[in-house]
């Protein structure tokens, strides 16, 4: 069976393109494994999309030890508070005062659409 028929010869395969499914893929490749990747929604809609705002530090490191940050490091910052919002009520968390004392990555979000209420 091929291409000709709908099939497609890999070892793996990923279902979805979302943060974990990206880095697993690219993960697996550096490794030599063939895999694929499968996602319900459009190329266009995926890339456009932001996902995993929040980064722990942890997340972080894997994605630099594999040369997968550039992104991030070009147009993220790092923070140790999160402000939680909503009708007339929000406080602050401060969890780089928790844990290993370690900030957080935060890349900056994608244009979304239809754009959040202000």
């Amino acid at each position: 069976m091929g291409r000709e028929n709908g099939d497609i010869d890999t070892e793996v395969v990923v279902v979805g393109a979302g943060p974990a499914g990206l880095v697993l893929a690219n993960l697996l490749l550096a490794a030599g494994v063939a895999c694929t990747i499968l996602e319900r929604r459009s190329r266009h809609w995926t890339e456009n999309r932001s996902r995993a705002g929040f980064l722990a530090p942890d997340a972080v490191a894997v994605l630099r030890a594999h040369g997968l940050a550039s992104g991030l490091d070009r147009h993220g910052c790092e923070h140790d508070v999160c402000e939680f919002r909503g009708p007339g009520v929000g406080f602050e968390l401060c969890y780089g005062k928790r844990g290993f004392d370690r900030p957080a990555g935060c890349h900056p979000p994608a244009p979304r659409s239809p754009p959040w209420p202000s």
